[in-house]
């Protein structure tokens, strides 16, 4: 089994910033920013955790939104920012499906977005964020925990309990794919 880590790893910059430009506009996303400005210089601080963090900037973006409206921003970005996908990654995976090898994608950002960007592998399994969604618009909170650090353990394990019965290579970028990576058989860790 094959996992990746998304922004950082499979692609060359934070799509969920993409995702927020994309969303209104430079000078929406400027705005919005200078009205979280509190809680992100907090999060600077490292008195605000990240999963906290991201869950208010996407509230703040995304509260309210109708379900298909949000897919179809996930959709126009994905295609409009389809070069950030490194070609070196991709051809990681390319191979690994070749093989016939489970390749799993683990990531802090949400399944919509992701699978957008992976439109042309709808084999590869998506762990991420889990958005809450009540009658069909986003409440702008998560369901799930932000799934960094121990929690990309925790989900990989739910999904494929049994570690002896495979061997796991982990290709990750940040702080948060560290406990991905010691899981792991072989790892790969490459800061951008």
């Amino acid at each position: 089994m094959i996992c990746f880590n998304f922004d950082g790893t499979l692609t060359s910059r934070n799509t969920f910033l993409q995702l927020l430009i994309d969303a209104g506009g430079w000078q929406s996303m400027a705005l919005n920013m200078l009205k979280e400005s509190p809680a992100l210089l907090l999060y600077a601080l490292g008195m605000k955790n990240k999963g906290r963090m991201k869950e208010q900037l996407f509230g703040r973006f995304f509260e309210l939104w109708a379900e298909e409206k949000f897919t179809s921003l996930c959709e126009f970005s994905a295609k409009k920012n389809k070069h950030l996908l490194r070609p070196d990654m991709m051809q990681l995976m390319d191979n690994a499906i070749g093989k016939g090898e489970q390749v799993v994608v683990v990531t802090s950002n949400f399944e919509p977005l992701v699978r957008e960007y992976l439109k042309d592998y709808p084999q590869v399994q998506i762990i991420s964020t889990t958005l809450d969604i009540y009658q069909g618009r986003l409440s702008g909170r998560f369901k799930s925990p932000l799934c960094a650090g121990m929690e990309k353990v925790r989900r990989l394990l739910e999904l494929f309990p049994d570690k002896r019965t495979y061997n796991l290579t982990v290709y990750g970028n940040a702080k948060e794919d560290v406990e991905l990576l010691d899981l792991a058989d072989e790892g790969h860790y490459s800061p951008l």
